[in-house]
């Protein structure tokens, strides 16, 4: 290895052990600041514990930034157990009055009156005490109304101290510009007036050389192209001239910027020894550091009324908290408590499950019931499509007999069945239409049995009591009847009915007995029988007749 590397490297180790000096220095004294920083935190957070206790026991004591308010609570608190003790014994005398004898009476009734003397001792204990908070109320508030109003004189007293340092600045900042033009002016002087020195002085120098050399010459040569003075032509010389003429304007301009800027200083001195007198201090250095610290000081002072606006900012903050608060809890006592609003949720939930219950069992009745309408109106069905209900000749406005009332009832009956058909074909039998099947399928019954028995006794007509449906019955044997009289079939198809002339001749004597779908008895429909078979012989009859006298 080279003499050249061995240097080189020992220079390299060098340097690092000079570095690691340093940086071990330098961690050193980092060590010590932290142990400093340390040594400070505690002393600070020691106070700050102090404070704190300080500040938790002047609350305690009615102290601290809420003392009214604690102070007016806790005689609020003193008053209602006074007012309750109060209340206690007057029942409890009353009680006492009404049980035991007159001498026990006499004995509470004087300590009642004892106790009516404290109590009138305690209110006047109370007057006073409201006195003193109302007094202290004042005294709060005065205090309040002068905290203010020191808060004003220090935020004017800060924009006074602001606009001081600002003009104080800026007049510093002017004097530092001005002492650096005054110096770059200077040095621009001092080399054109050494330049102008040499300058002279060479010229001097070449003028005496001139004469010289003139006193030995005889003569001088004149030359077209200019004539020679020492080293220069005339055109240098004019040049030269024309070049001091304007430094001289220059320097002249020079001076009168100098001028105007001792004139700014002697103003400027003026003004910062007013300053030096109104402080009373005649040192700069002394003056600067006194300024420092009142603006330090004003700093400070601002600091601390902005923590104490802040202060009251959040105190404000948290007073409308309150009142936001206490204002939702009085709704929700006027409107009701929670647990009164929370057991009327469990109540309605409950009637809820029940009605859920309820509406679930009336489903499940609607279904039996709809599996057990099903067969019935099945049945319906059939017994109206049995009796032919479903097979009626609507009406002719033709054969219509407006003198007839019951012929009207009559076609108005066939008409209803007529759209109930066109029900049936449509809906079918419900729950809500099933009574007016029923109807028509009792009205369609009735005209069957009738026409039945005109046919029976038209067969028979000199038996007219044994061809009488039921006439033979007792009253304690109905149920016979259906045996003895109804024995035909029922899904035979009935005979139509058509509404002739004939039936409209005989439905006019008939007029006030046929009621359309109401229910008739057994006598009504025997009644109905004998004279529906009465007009029917007599209409047979009386067409033989004219057949006979037309042959």
């Amino acid at each position: 290895m080279s003499q050249q590397a061995i240097r080189a490297q020992n220079d390299y180790i060098f340097n690092l052990q000079v570095q690691a000096d340093k940086y071990a220095r330098l961690i050193s004294s980092v060590n010590q600041r932290i142990r400093s920083l340390e040594e400070e935190w505690k002393t600070v957070r020691a106070k700050v514990a102090e404070l704190r206790l300080k500040r938790n026991e002047g609350d305690q004591r009615g102290g601290g930034v809420n003392a009214v308010k604690s102070k007016i609570m806790s005689e609020s608190r003193e008053v209602s157990k006074l007012e309750n003790r109060l209340a206690a014994c007057r029942t409890r005398y009353n009680q006492v009055e009404e049980l035991y004898n007159p001498l026990v009476c006499l004995a509470i009734h004087f300590r009642e009156s004892k106790l009516v003397a404290n109590n009138t001792e305690l209110k006047k204990r109370i007057d006073a005490l409201r006195a003193s908070r109302l007094f202290s109320q004042s005294v709060f508030e005065k205090n309040q109304k002068r905290l203010r109003e020191i808060q004003r004189q220090m935020q004017e007293t800060f924009k006074h101290s602001t606009g001081i340092m600002a003009e104080r600045d800026k007049v510093v900042a002017q004097a530092q510009s001005l002492s650096n033009m005054n110096l770059e002016e200077q040095e621009a002087f001092d080399d054109i007036y050494q330049n102008l020195a040499m300058i002279i002085t060479r010229e001097k120098e070449n003028a005496d050389a001139f004469r010289k050399e003139a006193m030995k010459s005889e003569s001088l040569d004149s030359h077209d192209d200019g004539y020679f003075r020492g080293n220069f032509r005339i055109e240098e010389e004019a040049d030269l001239k024309q070049t001091l003429s304007r430094l001289d304007i220059a320097l002249r301009d020079d001076k009168a910027a100098i001028e105007s800027v001792n004139e700014r200083l002697k103003v400027h001195e003026s003004t910062f020894k007013n300053i030096m007198k109104l402080v009373g201090c005649d040192d700069y250095h002394k003056l600067v550091e006194l300024y420092t610290k009142k603006e330090e000081e004003n700093f400070a002072l601002f600091r601390y009324v902005q923590n104490i606006n802040n202060e009251c900012e959040q105190l404000e903050e948290q007073t409308a908290v309150l009142q936001h608060e206490k204002q939702k809890y009085s709704d929700e006592l006027k409107e009701g408590s929670a647990n009164m609003r929370k057991r009327l949720i469990e109540s309605l939930e409950e009637t809820r499950q029940k009605i859920m219950k309820e509406n679930a069992e009336y489903e499940r009745l609607r279904q039996n019931a709809q599996r057990e309408f099903g067969p019935i109106a099945r049945a319906v069905d059939k017994l109206y499509n049995s009796l032919g209900c479903n097979e009626m000749i609507p009406p002719s406005s033709g054969s219509v007999n407006t003198g007839s009332g019951k012929h009207d009832d009559r076609n108005a009956m066939m008409i209803r069945m007529s759209s109930m058909n066109d029900l049936l074909a449509a809906h079918g039998i419900t729950e809500g239409n099933i009574l007016q099947f029923l109807a028509i399928i009792e009205q369609r019954s009735n005209d069957l049995v009738e026409q039945f028995t005109r046919r029976l006794q038209h067969k028979n007509p000199s038996n007219l009591a044994s061809t009488s449906l039921g006439a033979h019955l007792q009253p304690s044997d109905p149920n016979r009847a259906n045996g003895l009289h109804l024995n035909f079939n029922l899904n035979q198809t009935p005979p139509l009915l058509h509404s002739n002339n004939d039936s409209g001749d005989a439905d006019n004597n008939s007029d006030d007995e046929d009621n359309g779908l109401v229910p008739v008895s057994t006598a009504d429909l025997q009644r109905k029988a004998a004279k529906n078979l009465a007009m029917q012989m007599s209409a047979k009859v009386s067409p033989n007749r004219n057949k006979k006298k037309k042959k």
